[in-house]
């Protein structure tokens, strides 16, 4: 997905790394962070090739270090004590004292904004579904389907030199979760004002049908969080149009992902066709966020930065993007329902919390 990001090596990618993390049976703790660059989604992908029971997930609100960070607030050092936690569980199973129970739940995961702990049997969280939101007339997301025979947004891929709205790719994390005056967007679409929080929890989705003049091009799409003070950043996704086939065998993903699963590979690339319309679908890296009421959710394409991203050589492409009842271009966003019972309590896996632990209800559902 991320395959443009610049990097001073290629890595290659085997397909049958899931199966055989999965023929080991070695249960496997995965600790990352929704900043971590893209890391979160690697690691909810390891974890779930495991399908060990005693294999544990953590997400916080964390990058690649001790830092804790939460959009719209001053950055803050982290008291999770990670050391503790992996500690504990490599003396549970290399040690021979694993516990012959399981645990009450094998994910925790940290909801943004909200600032709560919660848990959960499988990730995304059972109770999780997408809510279709289509790009609309007058630049809206609408949850209604489009009724137009022929709509569509015309606009130019641009290339900025450097980029001024702040990435996850800088690293710059005070400019990151600070509340920005600017989406910096070439093409938005803005949801009505909300009238209720509303949880985010798993990974959105982004539906295209573009026409395109040129066979290949990349998409750097901006999911934002927006009120009067201005604009806060839920998550992103980067995608390269020529990686846009699905894998018609999951095997053939890396960790068999169960999302639209893209194999990258050079034999399934699968070129734009100019001036007919073209189904991309990707998803932005996984969040988990909580909108307020009285805030509004954005979609923002933006502009690509040379300086952060390995821009594609030749001209850069115009798009139509089709938006109407035959092509329904649209993000799906994965809604948590509020107001379900939560149960509080401590955690047998957590052994540093500050706060009493918030976590769903007991479902249990399938890895």
């Amino acid at each position: 997905m991320f395959s443009q990001v610049r990097t001073t090596k290629r890595l290659k990618v085997s397909t049958d790394q899931g199966q055989e993390i999965f023929d080991s049976g070695v249960p496997v703790y995965g600790i990352t962070g929704w900043f971590d660059l893209f890391s979160a989604r690697s690691v909810i992908g390891l974890f779930r090739a495991s399908r060990n029971p005693f294999s544990r997930l953590t997400i916080g609100p964390w990058p690649h270090g001790d830092m804790q960070l939460s959009p719209g607030h001053p950055i803050r050092r982290s008291d999770y004590d990670w050391f503790a936690e992996i500690l504990q569980f490599l003396d549970e199973h290399m040690t021979g004292n694993a516990s012959s129970s399981l645990p009450t739940k094998l994910i925790h995961y940290w909801t943004l904004v909200e600032e709560k702990w919660k848990a959960a049997d499988c990730w995304p969280p059972p109770s999780s579904h997408h809510v279709d939101y289509h790009f609309s007339v007058e630049r809206a997301l609408d949850p209604e389907p489009p009724t137009d025979d022929s709509a569509a947004d015309v606009f130019s891929v641009t290339v900025s030199q450097p980029l001024k709205a702040p990435t996850r790719w800088t690293q710059d994390w005070r400019a990151y979760c600070q509340i920005m005056s600017s989406d910096f967007a070439v093409l938005r679409y803005d949801t009505a004002v909300l009238t209720e929080d509303l949880e985010i929890s798993g990974h959105p989705l982004v539906t295209l049908f573009v026409e395109s003049t040129l066979p290949d091009c990349q998409f750097l799409v901006a999911l934002l969080d927006v009120d009067e003070q201005g604009v806060r950043c839920i998550t992103e996704g980067l995608f390269r149009a020529l990686h846009r086939k699905a894998a018609e065998e999951p095997a053939r993903a890396p960790y068999a992902d169960p999302l639209p699963a893209h194999t990258f590979l050079r034999e399934d690339m699968s070129p734009l066709e100019p001036g007919t319309a073209n189904e991309v679908v990707f998803d932005l890296l996984p969040v988990s966020y909580l909108v307020l009421a009285g805030h509004r959710i954005r979609i923002a394409f933006r502009a690509l930065d040379a300086s952060q991203f390995e821009i594609l050589a030749g001209p850069t492409p115009a798009w139509r993007l089709l938006r109407d009842r035959t092509h329904q271009s649209r993000v799906s966003i994965p809604v948590m329902p509020r107001g379900h019972e939560e149960q509080q309590g401590g955690s047998s896996r957590l052994v540093v919390m500050n706060d009493g632990l918030a976590v769903d209800q007991n479902w249990r559902c399938p890895l």
